[in-house]
C-alpha cells in the first residue's frame, strides 16, 4: 500500500473516530446538564457522568496523570489486556503495555501534555492472545480549574476488522476489470482503481481531491455534472442509483453503465459513495449490429421473391414476409402467433413440419427438406431451407425458413423420368432387336451363304477332278478359284463369329474364355481371365451385355492402350454380378475422352439398361480400370420376387 493510500485510509478512519468522540462529548454534556437541573453541582458529578459513559464504551480508554501513570482504565481495556485494575493502574505504558512501538506512544502522551492540543495517530498493538491489531488512537488533554493540563485521556478504537476489510476492498478493486471510484460528500475523488487511471490515461494524483467535472474535457462536463448529481442523491437518499454515460477515453468514446452505492458507518450514516462503472460498449455495439442486421433482414425478406417465415421455440409464427401473405391471400396479423401448418388441407404435413423444425432446434444445424400437399387446386411441392437463429448467449431462439415453390420443377422432373424410363425401354428393345438381328444374320450367313460357298467349293473341286487333268492352265485357274472360295468362307465364318460367337450359347464364362483367347492371339498382349470355379449363371440379356462390354473394353485396349497385360475378373457379390477389366496401358483423361467416346457411352447404356452402375477410372501413365455392377437375375427368381 502506498503512503498516499495509507494516509487516505487513516483520514477516513480518523473522521469516524472523531465523530465517535464528539458523540461521547455530547452524551457527557447532556448528563452534566441533567445533573445540574436536578441537583446543585457537586464535586465529582462530571466524573461520575464520564465513568457512566466510558465504562460501557467498546473503545479502549485510559487516563494518565502528568507522570504518565494510569489513573483510570475502562472495562474494555482491562478485558483486552486480560488484567485487573490493580495490576494496571499506577503503571506507565513503558512498564506495562501491548503497543508494538511503546516509545512512540510515550512520545505522543508527552506531546499532548506539553502542548495542550489533542493528537490522533494510527498504532498497532499485540493483544494478550499474541494477535497483531490495528487501531486509531486519539489523545486528548484534560484541563484543571487553573486552565493547565491536569491529565491526559487516551481513546483507542480497534479498526483491525475495518483495516482488513479495506485491504480486501483494495485487493479486489485494484484487480477488478470494472472502474471503481470512491467519493466524499463534496463529490471529490478519494480513491480510484488502476482501471480508471488506465482508461482515462492519467495518474491517481489527477483525481484525488477533485470532482469529476473538474477533470473532464469540455464535451464531458455536462455528463459529469449528471454523475455528481447521482453521487449527491446517493448521499441524500442512502440508496443506490445509476445511469448510462458516454465518456471520452484513450480508446475513444465508450459507453459505461454507472452505479452509485452509498457506504455507511455502524450508525447507518452515509460516509462515502462508491462509484462502479462497467464498459458496455461491446454490448451496445452488438445491439446496434443486431438492429442493423434485423433492419437488413427486413429489407431483404420483404422484397424476396420466396416466402419467408420465422418460428419461435413453440413452432409458432413470429414473422411472415409479404410474399407469403400474397401466396396465402392472408394478412400477417391473421398468421402471426398461429402454429406451423395451421392452414387447412394437410394435417399430416403440419405434423411433419413441426417435427423437422424441432429437429433443427434440437441439433442447432441447418437443414433442407421438401414438403408436398394438395392446396385444393393442384399438388404443390415446396423446397424448404430451415436455419436456426441464436441469441447472444448462444442458445437457439427461433428458426428461419425460406420456402421455394418447386412444383413446376418437380413436374418437369417427373416427365423427364418418364421420358428417361421410356428411352431406357426403347434402348433395351433396340439392343434386344440388334442382338436378335445379329443372331438372325449370323444364322442366315451360316446356313445360307455358308452352304452356298461350300457347294461352290465342291463344284470347283469336281471341275478340277473331271476336266483339269489334261489341261494345266485350267488346273491353275481352278486352284485360284478354290483359294478365293476358301478365303471367302473364312471371312463369312469371322463375320458370323463377330456377330454372335457360338461360345456365348455355352454361357458367359465360356464366352469370356473365347474372347480372352482371341485377344491374346491377335493383339500380342496377355489377357488373364479370373472367374469362379463354378461359374456364374446369368440370363441371356445380362450375359450378352457383359460379353459386349468386355468385347468393347478389349477392343479399346488393343487400339489405344499399348498394354502388355489385361486382367478380366467376373465374380458374384451378394445379389450383384461384378465385372472388372484392368490394363497396364498408357491410360487417358476420363473427363476429356468420355464426351467423345461412343464405346464408353455404349457400355454405360448397356449397364443402365440392366439397372446397374459402371465406373471408369484412369490416369495418364497409370492404366485403366472399368468396374461394372449389375443385379443377378437367375432363372426362376423372377417368379419369386
Amino acid at each position: 500500500m502506498s503512503a498516499f493510500e495509507r494516509d487516505e485510509m487513516a483520514s477516513t478512519t480518523r473522521q469516524a473516530l472523531e465523530r465517535r468522540i464528539e458523540a461521547l462529548e455530547r452524551e457527557l454534556d447532556a448528563l452534566r446538564h441533567a445533573a445540574a437541573e436536578r441537583d446543585p453541582p457537586r464535586p465529582h458529578a462530571s466524573e461520575q457522568a464520564f465513568r457512566a459513559v466510558v465504562e460501557h464504551s467498546p473503545d479502549y480508554i485510559a487516563r494518565y496523570d502528568l507522570n504518565f501513570r494510569r489513573i483510570f482504565a475502562n472495562p474494555a481495556l482491562l478485558s483486552l489486556m486480560e488484567c485487573t485494575a490493580d495490576e494496571l493502574l499506577g503503571k506507565t505504558p513503558a512498564e506495562l503495555s501491548y503497543f508494538v512501538d511503546v516509545s512512540a506512544y510515550m512520545d505522543l502522551l508527552r506531546s499532548v501534555a506539553q502542548t495542550g492540543t489533542q493528537a490522533i495517530e494510527e498504532m498497532a498493538l499485540v493483544d494478550a492472545g499474541g494477535r497483531l491489531r490495528w487501531g486509531h488512537l486519539r489523545v486528548v488533554p484534560e484541563f484543571g480549574a487553573d486552565g493547565r493540563v491536569a491529565s491526559v485521556l487516551a481513546i483507542y478504537r480497534d479498526i483491525d476488522e475495518l483495516k482488513r476489510s479495506e485491504q480486501l476492498f483494495r485487493t479486489l478493486a485494484e484487480n477488478f476489470p470494472d472502474f471503481i471510484c470512491r467519493f466524499d460528500r463534496d463529490c471529490r475523488f478519494t480513491y480510484v482503481n488502476p482501471a480508471v487511471m488506465r482508461v482515462i490515461g492519467a495518474p491517481w494524483q489527477a483525481f484525488i481531491g477533485r470532482r469529476p467535472s473538474e477533470i473532464s474535457p469540455s464535451d464531458d462536463i455536462g455528463k459529469n455534472l449528471l454523475l455528481e448529481e447521482g453521487i449527491r442523491r446517493a448521499f441524500a437518499e442512502g440508496e443506490p442509483n445509476g445511469e448510462e454515460v458516454r465518456w471520452m477515453t484513450v480508446d475513444g468514446e465508450r459507453v459505461f453503465e454507472v452505479r452509485h452505492i452509498p457506504e455507511k458507518d455502524p450508525e447507518g450514516r452515509v460516509v462515502s459513495v462508491l462509484g462502479v462503472a462497467r464498459d458496455i460498449t461491446p454490448l451496445r455495439l452488438a445491439e446496434q449490429a443486431l438492429r442493423d442486421s434485423e433492419r437488413a433482414f427486413r429489407t431483404l425478406a420483404e422484397n424476396a421473391p420466396d416466402p419467408i417465415i420465422r418460428y419461435d421455440l413453440a413452432c409458432t409464427r413470429t414473422y411472415v414476409n409479404p410474399e407469403f401473405e400474397r401466396i396465402t391471400r392472408m394478412s400477417a396479423d391473421e398468421m402471426i402467433g398461429k402454429p406451423a401448418g395451421d392452414r387447412r388441407g394437410a394435417p399430416q404435413v403440419a405434423a411433419q413440419l413441426k417435427i423437422l423444425l424441432r429437429d433443427v432446434m434440437r441439433t442447432g444445424a441447418p437443414t433442407k427438406f421438401e414438403l408436398s400437399w394438395d392446396d385444393g387446386f393442384k399438388e404443390r411441392c415446396w423446397y424448404v431451407h430451415a436455419v436456426p437463429e441464436f441469441s447472444a448467449d448462444g442458445s437457439i431462439q427461433s428458426v428461419l425458413t425460406v420456402w421455394r415453390d418447386i412444383s413446376e420443377r418437380k413436374e418437369a422432373e417427373y416427365r423427364l423420368r418418364e421420358s428417361y424410363e421410356m428411352l431406357r425401354e426403347l434402348t433395351s428393345r433396340r439392343e434386344t432387336a440388334r442382338e436378335e438381328e445379329r443372331k438372325r444374320i449370323a444364322r442366315e450367313m451360316h446356313d445360307e451363304l455358308g452352304q452356298q460357298l461350300t457347294a461352290l467349293r465342291m463344284g470347283v473341286s469336281t471341275l478340277r477332278i473331271v476336266f483339269a487333268r489334261d489341261n494345266p492352265e485350267l488346273i491353275e485357274h481352278v486352284q485360284k478359284m478354290l483359294s478365293v472360295t476358301d478365303r471367302t468362307i473364312q471371312v463369312v465364318r469371322d463375320v458370323v463369329t463377330s456377330l454372335r460367337p457360338t461360345a456365348i450359347d455355352a454361357g458367359i464364362v465360356a464366352a469370356l474364355e473365347w474372347l480372352a483367347d482371341e485377344f491374346s492371339r491377335d493383339s500380342g498382349a496377355v489377357c488373364r481371365l479370373h472367374v469362379p470355379p463354378d461359374g456364374i449363371e446369368l440370363d441371356e440379356d445380362r450375359a450378352i451385355a457383359l460379353f459386349r462390354i468386355v468385347q468393347e473394353a478389349l477392343t479399346n485396349v488393343a487400339r489405344h492402350a499399348g498394354a502388355h497385360e489385361v486382367a478380366v475378373e467376373l465374380r458374384q457379390s451378394g445379389d450383384d454380378c461384378v465385372l472388372e477389366v484392368r490394363d497396364d496401358g498408357r491410360g487417358f483423361d476420363p473427363d476429356a475422352i468420355r464426351r467423345n467416346s461412343f464405346g464408353l457411352a455404349g457400355m454405360k447404356e448397356r449397364v443402365m439398361m440392366l439397372g446397374g452402375e459402371i465406373v471408369v477410372g484412369s490416369a495418364r501413365g497409370n492404366g485403366t480400370v472399368i468396374k461394372v455392377r449389375v443385379p443377378v437375375r437367375l432363372p426362376g427368381r423372377a417368379a419369386l420376387s
